[in-house]
């Protein structure tokens, strides 16, 4: 198959307007999931399993089939497209409904511990 990567730059985050990122050390955190909020809204969405790279946090894998068609690239196109439109903003707050939702306080622990060291 084939692999691709798709690197979200830090500057991305900078433009965000959310209130949230005024709290100290979040926007260093949100930098290093972004690409991890991409992959979970694309599954969740859209059925795409994508993962991260293990040594480059901030690039998203992709890997679709050596065979893959048109029609594929462009459903994945509009999927991620889908996802991007919402802004960091709407990934950010998914992401910490998510978090709360399924595992709790407890869950938000590695944001907060981050938040802590900073």
């Amino acid at each position: 198959g084939l692999m691709i990567g798709i690197e979200f730059h830090p500057e991305l985050v900078e433009r965000v307007g959310s209130l949230a990122l005024y709290v100290p050390g979040l926007k260093a955190v949100v930098r290093r999931h972004v690409p991890g909020m991409v992959a979970a809204a694309l599954l969740e969405r859209h059925g795409f399993l994508c993962s991260l790279m293990l040594n480059h946090k901030s690039v998203l894998r992709v890997y679709p089939p050596l065979v893959i068609d048109e029609a594929d690239l462009i459903r994945f196109a509009a999927a991620l497209e889908d996802v991007l439109a919402g802004g960091f903003d709407a990934l950010v707050k998914a992401r910490l409904r998510h978090a709360v939702a399924s595992g709790g306080w407890k869950s938000l622990m590695p944001w907060l511990g981050a938040l802590r060291r900073r």
